[in-house]
């Protein structure tokens, strides 16, 4: 806990956004979509940003690359 912080203050930067999307074109196109909706919310950046963009393509290529297991 830092000296600004509070036991009653949340946290906002620790949370973490999981879930389990399928190994199909599905499941990449919702893990792009997502992703950009979270990073635009903890951004305040539009959807179709470049840095939205590339958070898509970064997202898709790890996608792409998952495995089921």
């Amino acid at each position: 806990m830092t000296q600004h912080q509070t036991t009653d203050e949340p946290d906002t930067h620790s949370r973490q956004l999981g879930i389990r999307l399928s190994s199909t074109r599905r499941g990449a196109r919702l893990a792009r979509q997502l992703a950009v909706q979270q990073f635009a919310e903890w951004t305040g950046l539009p959807h179709d940003s470049d840095l939205a963009q590339a958070v898509a393509l970064v997202t898709a290529e790890l996608a792409s690359n998952a495995s089921a297991p």
